[in-house]
């Protein structure tokens, strides 16, 4: 079986806690790498900004935040255009008959990406099937510092932990889809100062990547 993940990371519109009420968020950029784990290759990237469809304008936050431009959202395509767009660049990509298994920093992403669907009425692509890094990373962090951690952190600063570099800028959906294949293959590495934890599997730290989704 092809061991083919889809790194996915979305930004969405957002406004500070001063604007009141917050409009429902919509996808304004997509951003994906298609990793191929048993070849250790990267097999391309997509990086494509999407027009809201219901609050097309941007808050000042949300450019502050991620640098995007409303001149450059007025260009963007849709989000029906952009998915199909990245679909067939999965099916260019990816090796045939594959079937790449989502792969996402938390359960935000897909979430949202299935309500944008609902909205469109399309067909949301990816199926129920989801692996969600968090819960793995900071497991791994935790057995690596031989500690427990008491809160959720963010990829950012998981990233910091374990020495790695985030390629930037923050808050873009391309780079933090890099950030979270850079935080993935550090996982699957084998880690010697882990022996003697309550690992298997000679060290390694995942045994199973097929995560089913509750929230599908």
């Amino acid at each position: 079986m092809s061991n083919v993940h889809l790194f996915l990371d979305l930004e969405t519109t957002c406004w500070d806690g001063n604007d009141t009420p917050h409009p429902a968020r919509e996808i304004i950029e997509l951003g994906a790498v298609l990793w191929d784990h048993d070849l250790q290759a990267e097999l391309g990237t997509f990086s494509r900004l999407v027009r809201p469809a219901n609050h097309p304008m941007l808050s000042n936050y949300c450019c502050d935040l991620t640098g995007i431009q409303q001149s450059e959202i007025d260009q963007a395509d849709a989000f029906p255009c952009v998915l199909s767009a990245m679909i067939e660049w999965i099916n260019t990509k990816a090796p045939t008959d594959t079937v790449p298994l989502l792969t996402t920093w938390g359960w935000f992403d897909k979430q949202q990406l299935k309500r944008e669907c609902r909205a469109h009425r399309v067909r949301f692509p990816f199926g129920r099937s989801l692996f969600n890094l968090r819960p793995l990373a900071m497991r791994s962090i935790a057995q690596r510092d031989d500690r427990v951690i008491e809160r959720r952190f963010g990829l950012s600063e998981a990233l910091e932990r374990v020495g790695l570099c985030h390629p930037g800028p923050l808050h873009r959906a391309l780079p933090d889809a890099q950030a979270t294949l850079s935080m993935f293959c550090w996982c699957k590495q084998p880690h010697p100062q882990y022996e003697g934890h309550k690992l298997r599997e000679n060290g390694s730290l995942l045994s199973s990547v097929h995560v089913f989704d509750p929230h599908a």
